[in-house]
């Protein structure tokens, strides 16, 4: 986003939380149980309303700054907010007199996860870092195609805080990616980000390249064992070519998502060029997003993607990551007990996934996914790759979530007359995102999203809805919480 823009959208943002949460009381606040049970309800929401009045203050005083000093005073609140979330994480008391005034600088990472009634909030700060910022100087690499221009960081899976994502700028199957999208946010929440994704996708197509060689009887099994055993012995084999390899590798899966059906290839198209199949191919290695990685890597493995949330247990022992996080299957329940489990996961640094059944009864089999940010009210505060659930959707009905309503000009039965009458939408919606061109796609289209590609970050769906439409919800279970030292509090008058 322009810079001139981020001050106030991070102001109004914050705000817009904070309202939030007064409006809804202390139910909206809490959500449910969790560790604020070992430390009181009440305390952990004055705790994050005190760190969210703390938040718009600090958010507004970044618009005096720029350069280094701005990307210093990011980091500082950053890494306040990292500390104050440790802290709940581990259900210990913190002291908000020990938030303090223009800090910079954020320390070391403390493997903690935001509270999630923060998240909406610290969005904004995390995507400054992200995009260009005056006066400030880049470092080469970043934190990664998806981390911090500015340092080596990448503060999407330092804190436990999922990026949005929108299946619409997916490279594969826009409209039926749900699965990867949703996945990868819950990644995110565990902190696992690209990067790790990546260091397996480039096993993936070393080991792919070794098997060719062997098999082209270039290279014997030996030599070939021995390169799997020790990749930097790569390095004196003449042949071979990481760009090269990893185009070929890119090209296959290219190829094998264009002979799906019709709305599940690449980028939603009937046909793509091989020239441009080709671009697509020589820029995945740079530009490939998180959820285009893990498709990539289930292709290679030979995972269908709609079952990965479902056997969730199964997809992180694939990625190798089985340590992660303990995995739970909610199939049904009452909104106190779904919300209160949801809840316990979240404060303790886990994640959430609901499947749901959008299609009412016109199509009982039809599903999608989303990850689930916070415990909101009377519902899930949700972010949803394909767009925003319309508030009075019924699942029990002939009807989709992401149809809307809007008056239209019918004919009366009883008096012939025409009459404005309110009515479903069925052949377009402005709840869903919108699928742009063949080249809206990749990390860089990513973080500048247009309103049509995300009006489903951080929307809202009732309690009524989830209980009438689950198909099931995936916890994910942090091993163990974090205990970590507090800062002592500031002497009076300072």
């Amino acid at each position: 986003m322009p810079e001139h823009q981020l001050a106030n959208q991070t102001t109004s943002q914050q705000g817009e939380a904070l309202q939030q949460t007064t409006a809804a009381g202390p139910a909206a606040a809490s959500g449910g149980a969790g560790n604020a049970a070992a430390q009181g309800v009440m305390q952990r929401k004055q705790v994050i309303d005190g760190i969210k009045t703390w938040l718009v203050t600090e958010g507004a005083a970044l618009a005096a700054l720029q350069g280094a000093a701005k990307v210093r005073r990011i980091e500082g609140i950053l890494g306040v907010v990292e500390r104050a979330s440790a802290a709940l994480m581990a259900g210990q008391p913190f002291d908000l007199q020990t938030l303090p005034t223009a800090p910079e600088g954020a320390g070391a990472a403390l493997g903690a996860a935001i509270a999630p009634e923060l998240i909406f909030s610290v969005r904004p700060l995390v995507s400054a870092l992200e995009g260009p910022i005056a006066q400030a100087q880049e470092v080469q690499g970043g934190g990664g195609a998806e981390g911090s221009r500015y340092t080596a960081t990448e503060w999407n899976t330092r804190l436990g805080l999922p990026e949005y994502r929108t299946q619409s700028d997916n490279l594969a199957a826009p409209e039926a990616t749900c699965n990867v999208t949703s996945f990868s946010m819950v990644l995110e929440r565990l902190g696992v980000g690209r990067a790790e994704l990546m260091q397996q996708a480039e096993e993936k197509v070393r080991s792919s390249w070794i098997d060719a060689q062997v098999a082209a009887r270039k290279m014997t099994r030996a030599r070939g064992a021995e390169l799997k055993a020790d990749p930097s012995l790569l390095a004196a084999e003449p042949s071979w070519d990481p760009d090269a390899a990893w185009r070929a590798e890119a090209r296959k899966y290219i190829d094998a998502t264009m002979n799906d059906v019709g709305y599940r290839r690449v980028r939603g198209q009937h046909s793509v060029s091989a020239a441009d199949r080709d671009a697509m191919a020589g820029a995945f290695r740079a530009d490939a997003q998180m959820e285009d990685v893990l498709d990539f890597l289930l292709h290679k493995a030979g995972v269908s993607r709609t079952s990965i949330m479902g056997d969730a247990a199964s997809t992180l022992n694939t990625l190798g990551m089985g340590a992660k996080a303990e995995t739970e299957t909610l199939w049904n329940g009452t909104w106190a007990d779904i919300s209160a489990k949801v809840q316990a996961a979240l404060e303790a640094g886990g994640g959430a996934a609901l499947s749901f059944r959008h299609k009412g009864t016109q199509d009982r089999g039809a599903t999608h996914i989303v990850a689930i940010q916070a415990v909101e009210g009377d519902g899930f505060r949700v972010d949803d790759p394909y767009g925003a659930v319309r508030a009075d959707y019924n699942p029990r009905a002939s009807d989709d979530a992401y149809w809307h309503k809007e008056l239209r000009r019918v004919r009366d039965p009883k008096t012939g007359k025409p009459v404005m009458r309110e009515g479903l939408v069925t052949e377009r919606s402005v709840q869903k995102n919108s699928v742009n061109g063949l080249n809206d796609w990749g990390a860089a289209s990513a973080r500048q999203l247009e309103a049509e590609e995300s009006k489903g970050a951080s929307s809202f769906i009732s309690s009524d809805i989830v209980v009438k439409g689950m198909q099931y919800i995936q916890i994910f279970n942090r091993p163990k919480p974090v205990n970590v030292p507090l800062p002592r509090p500031r002497p009076a008058g300072h």
